[in-house]
């Protein structure tokens, strides 16, 4: 199955966060220093979670070739919130922001993924799932519009290039289809709409 198939299955959720507040702002030029400051700081914080639920998926796996998908995976997410961190503090002048805790969105995610992993592989990876399928879309408009604002330029060491961020997404599926769960299960499929709602809640905190 291919990321673009999976994002098929639940446009609508996508279209809700394709659409939100910070991307029209990044898109006419309106974003401000705060507002990306204080989504990739809290973003940092889910990351730093995502990295242990990526271990104990890879630990629950029987798969090996899904077992070492995940384990980098966790390696990657572990070795980017440190450079978000000094970016926000250093490159957009916001320390205080760096020195907050997790926002109660933030917190929620992080739960909802502990207790998805908790509750078992399928619902574990659905939910995920979102994090890896919707990033290219926000790399994408980072990226595009970076040569027209500073404070995206600043923020560019954060983001991955569009290859990357297509390719994590890739192998995430890639470990859904090898673990076999690509069938439709409507009742554990609510943990991907669930973490979709949390990415969507995550940008619309930053605008407020």
């Amino acid at each position: 199955m291919e990321s673009e198939e999976l994002l098929g299955r639940f446009a609508h959720l996508y279209a809700t966060f394709q659409n939100q507040q910070f991307f029209i702002a990044v898109a006419n030029g309106t974003i401000t220093p705060h507002q990306v400051g204080t989504y990739l700081v809290q973003d940092a914080h889910y990351v730093l979670a995502l990295r242990d639920r990526l271990l104990d998926l890879a630990q629950l796996v029987e798969d090996a070739g899904a077992r070492s998908i995940l384990r980098q995976h966790s390696r990657d997410a572990g070795a980017l919130p440190d450079v978000t961190r000094t970016i926000v503090a250093r490159e957009l002048g916001l320390p205080e922001l760096v020195r907050e805790g997790p926002r109660p969105p933030t917190c929620g995610y992080i739960d909802h993924q502990r207790r998805s992993v908790c509750n078992g592989v399928r619902e574990g990876i659905l939910s995920i799932l979102p994090c890896y399928l919707f990033y290219p879309f926000l790399v994408t408009s980072i990226r595009s519009m970076a040569p027209e604002s500073e404070t995206l330029q600043k923020c560019l060491r954060c983001v991955s290039t569009e290859e990357q961020a297509h390719r994590w997404a890739d192998e995430i599926v890639e470990v859904w289809d090898r673990i076999g769960l690509a069938e439709p299960s409507a009742e554990p499929e609510a943990a991907f709409a669930l973490s979709a709602q949390y990415e969507a809640a995550l940008l619309e905190m930053a605008m407020k």
